[in-house]
């Protein structure tokens, strides 16, 4: 019974970390068009790096500073957030905001390709098929050829393998580098290269305070996201909770709707479909491949 309570809670907070994750898109695609992604992107950054950096002070993070090997693939990790970052928001700046993350929920399979291939790590002939039904979803929301296919899906595609390098990046660091300041470098160099592109650029769009006020509210749905993400993960049982990642979807569409009036065709609720179904799949082998 305790067992059921538990996992009950962690699905619970595995919605509210994707709630979190989405409404934080939806946040910077209403802001970014009002003052431009950049200085959106630096805006909320300079916000978050307050929260983390806050917070991993009173956890004592900067107690231990990583080593060269670790301080190498923190580079590279880093390096591929800031891909994800200006591709995916670019992505979700001009088009619909469902399409964009349903697109990326094609990073679970994409990672087990690359793991089987990177790590040696075996993938079976029923787990490819799932990745091939995966790439089929992809297809069917970005639709090549179509009036609704534009250069924004291949960014958001580009983000995919983004996500792949920062993942697979992430398995080669060590056990004792601490998950807070890894996380931490990576918004603090996102920030700081978006702050130079706005730099370069020379447009500063003076923010109102109800911009002030979103872009510090996205920071704090984007620290509850990562948090409670984090504590799901390490406290429930992976298997049960990890599906519920794709709730995104949920609260993606419900914001694309609510406050852009993107509604979702038949066939992007098709392909949203069969890409989450091809991600359990794949998540549902892997804890059968370890004995779970």
């Amino acid at each position: 019974m305790s067992w059921r309570r538990d996992n009950i809670r962690n699905a619970a907070l595995m919605c509210v970390s994707m709630a979190g994750y989405s409404a934080n898109d939806a946040i910077i695609k209403l802001v970014g068009t009002e003052i431009g992604l950049a200085q959106s992107v630096f805006m909320r950054g300079a916000f978050l790096c307050l929260l983390f950096g806050t917070f991993a002070w009173f956890r004592g993070t900067f107690r231990k500073i990583p080593g060269r090997r670790d301080s190498v693939i923190i580079a590279v990790r880093t390096a591929a957030e800031i891909g994800i970052t200006a591709c995916f928001l670019t992505a979700v700046l001009n088009m619909p905001i469902a399409n964009a993350t349903a697109i990326l929920q094609f990073v679970p399979l994409a990672i087990v390709v690359a793991a089987h291939f990177v790590f040696g790590i075996r993938a079976g002939p029923r787990r490819f098929v799932a990745i091939f039904v995966g790439l089929f979803g992809v297809l069917v929301v970005i639709r090549p050829g179509t009036d609704g296919f534009n250069a924004y899906s291949l960014l958001a595609l580009l983000a995919v393998l983004f996500v792949v390098l920062r993942d697979l990046a992430s398995r080669k660091l060590s056990s004792s580098a601490d998950s807070m300041f890894v996380t931490l470098a990576s918004a603090l160099m996102v920030t700081m290269v978006f702050g130079l592109v706005t730099l370069v650029n020379g447009i500063w769009t003076p923010p109102s305070q109800t911009d002030f006020g979103l872009l510090f509210l996205s920071a704090m749905l984007l620290f509850t996201g990562y948090y409670w993400g984090v504590v799901t993960m390490r406290t429930g049982d992976i298997s049960f909770v990890s599906p519920f990642r794709y709730s995104i979807m949920i609260f993606s569409v419900i914001f694309g709707i609510l406050l852009f009036a993107e509604i979702p065709d038949a066939w992007t609720i098709l392909g949203i479909l069969i890409l989450v179904g091809a991600g359990i799949f794949t998540i549902w082998r892997e804890r059968a491949a370890l004995g779970g």
